[in-house]
């Protein structure tokens, strides 16, 4: 990881301790040339490259919303644009299967960006270990 803000970080890592479970929005990737651009071998090595971008610009004030949100993205100088030109695309990773989390973070991406539609989905869905894999063959 790049360099963080120490202060902030464990300022961050303190909220997020109490709770039960959180979401991060990265907000638009799209924003950032270097993640657009770039071939990943795996969803986990996009994750990573896309926190490391938002973790080295980490603020100190970085709010956790009720419902355990964690916006990463500048919301400051939000852009608008018609609906109609926007394709909204929502990549969830989740870390165990649950239908539930894929609802939860449907309807936090619609709440926070006031639509009532998103164009696409895409689902990382949790990889068992190689290990695993070898027991079964």
């Amino acid at each position: 990881m790049t360099s963080v803000n120490s202060k902030a970080w464990e300022s961050l890592v303190n909220r997020l301790k109490s709770l039960k479970s959180f979401r991060l929005h990265t907000g638009n990737i799209n924003n950032y040339v270097e993640l657009k651009m770039k071939r990943f071998k795996s969803s986990s090595e996009e994750l990573v490259a896309c926190l490391d971008v938002q973790f080295s610009n980490l603020n100190e004030n970085i709010k956790v919303s009720d419902n355990g949100t964690l916006l990463l993205s500048a919301k400051d100088d939000p852009l608008t644009h018609d609906r109609d030109d926007l394709k909204i695309t929502l990549k969830v990773f989740l870390n165990e299967f649950s239908i539930n989390e894929v609802d939860s973070a449907i309807a936090a991406i619609l709440d926070e960006l006031k639509v009532d539609s998103i164009e696409q989905l895409i689902i990382d869905f949790p990889h068992s270990g190689d290990d695993e894999v070898d027991n079964v063959w």
